[in-house]
């Protein structure tokens, strides 16, 4: 029982968690601040994402977004692949 009460947690907070990384990584495509981290269970691992962020991207191009699917032709770049 504990393992399934642990489970809908984590699950929770993993949903949580990807919503507020989304939501940083719109705000810096966007040049926008940042929304606040919440403190609790997400605000280690999100500040050790910043710590990441900030000595591994120079720059946000864009989000969960279809760079080239050579298969289907989408954009030039694929036709040299």
């Amino acid at each position: 029982m504990y393992q399934r009460k642990l489970a809908r947690f984590l699950l929770v907070d993993g949903k949580a968690g990807h919503a507020l990384l989304e939501a940083i990584v719109k705000a810096r495509i966007d040049g926008k601040e940042i929304p606040a981290i919440p403190s609790g269970t997400l605000e280690r691992p999100i500040t050790q994402w910043l710590d990441w962020e900030k000595e591994n991207v120079d720059y946000w191009i864009l989000s969960e977004g279809m760079v080239c699917y050579p298969e289907y032709k989408i954009d030039d770049i694929c036709y040299d692949l």
